[in-house]
């Protein structure tokens, strides 16, 4: 309801013709479909968001494994949403590095990171590795984000940023699901603990795939450099 309300203080007397707007978005997707540095943006941001270890797997674990309440774990979603919020205030300061070592630093950090899964074992570990994901998950995410905003071609940036928003949505949706049935199986046959430690592997193999795909959308950045 609130998102409908604020329409009525928006400005569209810019926008200009609804056909001509149309067009040049349809010509902004077209162009990107043809694109390799897109294609590479696209495969790098969805296997650096394919995470089996969370979501489903994870509100398992917790829950029957670990053995948490539900309010243990409530407690944890906001605890994690401040530390995001934290982890969006340093991106602003990061930048000034640039954004392209704040993507590579989402490779060559993120991926031992995810190891540290591993130690999901206790209240303690659990608090803290969920302050360290949330507030390293939103830093390294924004820097993908900010990589695909300067991949758009100009005169339809909207379209196709909402497209590469569109993959981070269907690599969390394909990894939620692949975790959870193989969460499901694995912990019947080898337990829980053992799930979830195959499952950071698999993530942390995904964010290592994602590299390449990272080195080629930056190859002209870093040729400029």
């Amino acid at each position: 309801m609130l998102t409908a309300l604020s329409a009525g203080w928006i400005d569209e007397a810019g926008v200009g013709d609804v056909k001509e707007t149309a067009a040049r978005g349809w010509s902004g997707l077209s162009g990107m479909f043809r694109d390799p540095k897109a294609w590479a943006v696209a495969l790098g941001i969805f296997l650096w968001s394919f995470c089996p270890f969370l979501g489903t797997a994870q509100f398992y674990y917790q829950s029957e494994a670990l053995h948490l309440s539900p309010i243990f774990i409530g407690g944890l979603s906001t605890a994690g949403g401040l530390a995001g919020m934290a982890g969006a205030a340093l991106f602003g300061r990061l930048t000034a590095a640039g954004t392209g070592k704040v993507a590579r630093a989402s490779i060559w950090l993120g991926a031992p990171l995810s190891l540290l899964y591993l130690f999901y074992r206790g209240p303690l570990s659990i608090v803290v590795l969920t302050l360290l994901f949330s507030l390293t998950g939103v830093v390294f995410r924004l820097a993908w984000m900010d990589l695909a905003a300067k991949s758009c071609p100009e005169g339809a940036e909207a379209t196709v940023f909402a497209a590469y928003m569109a993959v981070f949505n269907i690599a969390a949706s394909a990894s939620n699901t692949l975790g959870g049935s193989l969460y499901e199986r694995l912990a019947a046959s080898h337990g829980a603990y053992a799930a979830m430690a195959l499952l950071s592997l698999v993530g942390t193999a995904g964010t290592l795939a994602a590299w390449p795909c990272l080195r080629f959308a930056l190859r002209d950045d870093a040729a400029r450099a």
